[in-house]
């Protein structure tokens, strides 16, 4: 039989596999309306568009992964009982906030990509896990 811990660590592992299966689901449909939005535009930059909107599909999955870590990581300080709980959650966050802002600016600026496509599709994949905690609250009672 599983300890509460590792049943919990069971249920995060889930929760995230849910999360990021539907994070990339909502990236697939944002691909492919961003590919229809440009198609039918008659617009030239078909390609550079899709590219920016997956580019930023992944930094939102690649965010979804770093939380998770963070989380993980929290877990096992709090089955140790040591009072570092909140360490890896404060520095995930500014490991998530650097990878984010860094990998933005990084699409933006070095690469060239388009702004629009880039920020909708990170917004929208993003907002794919408030739909998973909408449907499937991550406490249950």
């Amino acid at each position: 039989m599983l300890g509460d811990s590792e049943s919990g660590r069971h249920d995060l592992n889930r929760t995230v596999r849910q999360i990021l299966l539907i994070q990339s689901v909502v990236a697939s449909i944002v691909l492919m309306a961003f590919a229809a939005y440009f198609a039918l535009g008659g617009l030239e930059n078909v390609a550079t568009g899709l590219i920016a909107a997956g580019y930023g599909s992944m930094l939102a999955l690649i965010g979804t992964v770093i939380s998770a870590r963070s989380v993980r990581l929290s877990s096992d300080f709090a089955v140790t009982g040591s009072n570092m709980v909140m360490v890896p959650i404060f520095s995930g966050l500014v490991l998530k906030l650097i990878v984010m802002g860094g990998g933005i600016g990084l699409g933006l600026v070095l690469l060239g990509l388009d702004a629009i496509p880039l920020l909708v599709a990170f917004a929208v994949v993003k907002m794919g896990s408030m739909f998973t905690i909408l449907v499937q609250p991550i406490v249950k009672n």
